[in-house]
């Protein structure tokens, strides 16, 4: 939301995800000159535009000291007076090495009147806005921050989610703005939410019960909770920032910047601890065209716990299958692909020797692909887990004259997988075909050329699922008459994906579900009993069954993702990032390619299959942003909670918006605002009612008997 020219810039505070734009105020007037501040002290080295007042004419300048301090001076033009060099409280901008952050932008703009003889200027006081270098936005007045902001959540690239301290006092180190609360605070809470519920509340005690509810809320609350709702989000900024926020409101617990030319491209998971007590650390890593560096923060402070560079460039990471199991942790092993002296090398990070033997005892071989856009190639490799020697395995070039290469698409290798096999309404199963060395390729008419230049033959998108271990395609299909842009997400044994229909000038999204066709008619004893083999190898590849199914969208699309559950037991939402900036939930099941063409058979019903319809209809209720806009939405990122039945999700791009979604409902908890206390009531109610009730159920059967 932005506020609009002419807001009191002084109701505008640290609200995370919402962007805010400094407007010329009314009297501002072009800079007359920048005045001399050889005299200013240290640190002073950005002067401002000039101001305007009634009686006068203002400039400002401020800087960073080498320590870090931001020193603001306030110039009076007209009589020539110079404030006292202002150092404001609470505020130090250092990068992680200790070198001071700069000022890039500084302005003044109209405050309230006001003495400020002690600083040496008396009457009006001008507001002094600064910004910098990492994002930080200040408003101060008369020396004294009025309000401060992170602009650098306006250019998050990843998140992550991770655990916040598990018992207060650990939460303390991390964010001591949270107030307690006492039990009286709860009853009392409990009381009103009774007279509530009964409709014999005051609108003071309405009031009081919305101030407890506020401050009573767990919401954000800096310790976990067991459902795994509270997390710490972890942000990387593209300007060279990592933050850590809350969340229940966003805001900032801790902030980490990097030096000039090593912020850092991507964000990983470093180590979870097994001891509850400790916080997890997160690995940020940057690469540069000859070497490459990393950090290891904990994610609970912010503090750097480790560093150190690698001398090749790396421009791949990959994580191995599982983490390291050691006597107090879960070490996550990385393989870090890049290149040094021009060879392709392949370096193992941590580089220790529980690392090297763990990597040597993994049942299978590593391989990997890299993709090139600008010459549509696709390569695979092979890494040899001894000597972790580079060898190349196979190349397929997918583009031609006018046709590129537009999407590409793998699945995550920590997604849960909770069923191998699908039941249909006839008990028989379907074996899913889950070779995690899959990837989906999209190529059609080069972006840039008009569909109008081209010939009505050359329009088409060609989609492949090629196997990264030999390069040979498993499944291929045409869509004449489509083009890009291309939106995909490959998740367990499915592939949706949104394109352009130039025939019918309509966005389409279709559906590819993979099943092993080699395993034949299974049923649900085979499957208990093991007589079922889902091994698969890429060198002795199984027939497969492709079922597709396409359908009408009534939306263009900026970015996909999928929820994820803590077992994949829930069914799936296709969060879709449409071209209006927001997140539309499409539930799977209205992408299932087998939904029947008229009415359902039986079996069909029994499934629970919903019939075909050409248009997948966008509800407004299956908004997960509801009526909000995320402003340039360009992610977004999720994670499950300890509930099946929820996951949680960020987007982010100049706005940051989070939310919980259930795929199936709650269906194994309960709502928040919960009315326990009526709940207390009718049980109460009851429990008395039974007791009145036998009671005049035994003096009646006493009156019986002297009759």
């Amino acid at each position: 939301m932005h506020p609009p020219v002419g807001d009191d810039p002084l109701q505008h505070g640290d609200t995370a995800g919402q962007r805010q734009y400094f407007a010329p105020t009314a009297g501002l007037e072009p800079n007359m000159g920048q005045p001399n501040t050889s005299s200013l002290s240290d640190g002073a080295t950005l002067v401002s535009n000039e101001l305007t007042s009634p009686h006068d004419r203002f400039v400002a300048a401020a800087g960073v000291t080498p320590s870090g301090k931001v020193q603001v001076h306030t110039l009076a033009l007209s009589p020539a007076q110079l404030s006292q060099p202002g150092t404001l409280q609470g505020v130090q901008l250092l990068r992680k090495d200790g070198s001071p952050i700069q000022i890039s932008n500084l302005f003044l703009t109209a405050g309230s009147a006001g003495s400020t003889q002690s600083g040496g200027l008396t009457g009006f006081v001008p507001l002094i806005g600064l910004s910098a270098e990492d994002g930080s936005v200040f408003l101060t007045k008369a020396g004294e921050v009025v309000w401060q902001r992170e602009e650098a959540l306006a250019e998050v690239s990843s998140a992550l989610f991770v655990d916040l301290p598990a018992d207060a006092q650990s939460a303390e180190k991390v964010d001591a703005t949270h107030e307690p609360t006492s039990i009286r605070d709860h009853i009392q809470s409990q009381f009103l939410s009774l007279k509530g519920q009964l409709s014999i509340i005051r609108s003071e005690e309405k009031q009081e019960l919305a101030r407890l509810k506020a401050t009573l809320s767990d919401r954000l609350a800096p310790t976990r909770d067991n459902n795994g709702f509270r997390k710490l989000l972890v942000v990387l900024s593209r300007a060279g920032k990592m933050l850590g926020l809350h969340n229940g409101n966003g805001h900032v617990m801790w902030s980490l910047a990097f030096p000039q030319g090593q912020a850092p491209q991507q964000l990983f998971l470093w180590r979870s601890s097994h001891d509850l007590q400790k916080a997890p650390q997160v690995l940020a890593l940057h690469s540069s065209e000859t070497t490459s560096s990393y950090s290891v923060v904990d994610a609970h402070t912010g503090k750097e716990v480790s560093s150190g560079t690698v001398d090749i460039a790396v421009f791949q990471v990959l994580e191995l299958p599982k983490p390291l199991h050691d006597d107090t942790a879960e070490q996550h092993v990385f393989l870090l692909i890049g290149t040094r002296a021009g060879q392709q090398t392949v370096q193992l990070l941590p580089d220790s020797p529980e690392s090297q033997a763990f990597l040597k005892s993994l049942p299978t071989d590593i391989f990997f692909w890299q993709e090139d856009r600008t010459t549509g190639t696709l390569t695979g490799f092979h890494v040899d887990k001894h000597s972790l020697a580079v060898s190349q395995l196979w190349s397929n070039v997918y583009s031609s004259p006018g046709v590129s290469m537009l999407q590409l698409a793998a699945r995550d290798p920590t997604e849960h997988v909770y069923s191998q096999a699908k039941i249909l309404g006839n008990k028989s199963l379907k074996i899913k075909y889950l070779n995690p060395s899959t990837v989906f390729i999209a190529t059609g008419p080069t972006p840039g050329l008009l569909s109008e230049d081209l010939d009505s033959t050359s329009i088409r998108l060609t989609v492949q699922i090629v196997d990264t271990v030999t390069g040979a395609p498993i499944h291929r299909q045409v869509h004449k008459g489509c083009r890009g842009p291309v939106h995909a997400q490959f998740v367990e044994n499915w592939v949706a994906y949104h394109y352009f229909d130039v025939t019918n000038h309509r966005w389409e999204m279709s559906v590819l579900e993979l099943y092993n066709k080699a395993q034949g008619n299974v049923t649900i004893t085979d499957m208990v009993l093991g007589r079922t083999n889902n091994t698969i190898s890429s060198y002795q590849p199984v027939p497969i069954e492709v079922l597709r199914q396409s359908f009408f969208f009534d939306s263009g699309v900026k970015y996909m993702g999928v929820s994820r559950t803590m077992h994949g037991i829930s069914n799936k939402f296709l969060l879709v990032g449409t071209l209006s900036d927001q997140v539309f939930m499409l539930d799977k099941r209205m992408l299932d390619p087998r939904r029947p063409i008229g009415a359902p058979s039986a079996d069909d019903q029994l499934e629970q299959l919903i019939p075909y319809q050409q248009v997948l209809v966008m509800s407004p209720l299956l908004y997960a942003t509801h009526n909000k806009q995320v402003a340039q939405l360009s992610g977004i990122a999720t994670a499950p909670a300890n509930l099946e039945s929820t996951s949680l999700m960020l987007a982010y791009g100049l706005d940051l918006f989070f939310a919980r979604i259930q795929p199936n409902r709650t269906f194994d908890s309960l709502p928040d605002d919960f009315p326990y206390a009526f709940l207390v009531l009718i049980t109460l109610v009851l429990t008395g009612a039974v007791f009145a009730f036998k009671r005049i159920d035994d003096k009646s059967n006493i009156q019986r008997r002297w009759l």
